[in-house]
């Protein structure tokens, strides 16, 4: 786990290897099993009668620990009100993250992202992704993630997620083309397996740009762990 007390001068001296996702977004054991518990708490509450608010507030409560256990580089702020919308998250590099940005060891579009929670009890459709689309355009924001538990409807360029591949596609520069990144239990899953967020949204983002699988950029980790329904395990 990246320290947050960590100078300047300790960061330049770091070897690649240390500096790679998998140490920048370290969960210690700690955060691992507070992290297994609230994603826990997530799958229950859609497998369950739990009321929408109970499960938005799983939801919420375990997109706040992820970003905040990623390396201690973002800022998150919640429940942001402008003139004309109410913004679930905006997301931001803080004091070491620049760093790691400025030094393009982190994606530049998570410079300064949006975040959006939606826990629907189905996947999310084709009016909302529209929807986030134009909350980012207002915002001026090319980078949103939509946090859910069965994701974005539709395969390649149907439904949902062919709207996304449309979105992205509008413009021709590649750094002004707006990314909407599906992120959904499958994900969340995938931290107990080993992987890390900063991993997962860069190989979503490379799967955007390329039209191809997320799968082609994520690689199993040396340290791989199994997932079970009442916590995890180590192979």
């Amino acid at each position: 786990m990246m320290r947050d007390d960590i100078s300047l001068r300790e960061l330049l001296e770091m070897s690649p290897t240390q500096l790679n996702y998998n140490e920048i977004c370290k969960l210690d054991e700690e955060q691992r099993q507070q992290y297994a518990s609230l994603l826990e708490r997530f799958q229950q509450a859609n497998n369950c009668n739990a009321t929408t608010k109970e499960k938005g507030d799983a939801l919420e409560e375990l997109v706040a620990f992820l970003l905040n256990a990623s390396g201690g580089i973002f800022r998150v702020s919640k429940n942001v009100r402008t003139a004309t919308n109410e913004i679930d998250e905006i997301i931001e590099l803080e004091g070491i993250g620049k760093v790691l940005g400025a030094l393009n060891l982190i994606p530049a579009r998570l410079t300064e992202f949006l975040g959006e929670c939606k826990n629907y009890g189905g996947t999310i459709g084709v009016t909302y992704v529209g929807k986030f689309y134009s909350l980012l355009q207002t915002t001026c924001m090319n980078t949103g993630i939509l946090f859910s538990y069965r994701g974005i409807s539709g395969k390649g360029w149907a439904d949902g997620s062919g709207l996304v591949r449309k979105i992205y596609l509008q413009r021709e520069k590649i750094d002004e083309r707006i990314a909407i990144i599906d992120f959904s239990y499958m994900d969340f899953k995938s931290i107990l397996e080993g992987h890390n967020f900063l991993e997962i949204v860069e190989g979503k983002l490379k799967a955007l740009r390329y039209d191809t699988s997320i799968d082609e950029f994520i690689t199993p980790h040396p340290a791989e762990i199994s997932f079970r329904p009442n916590g995890y395990i180590h192979e």
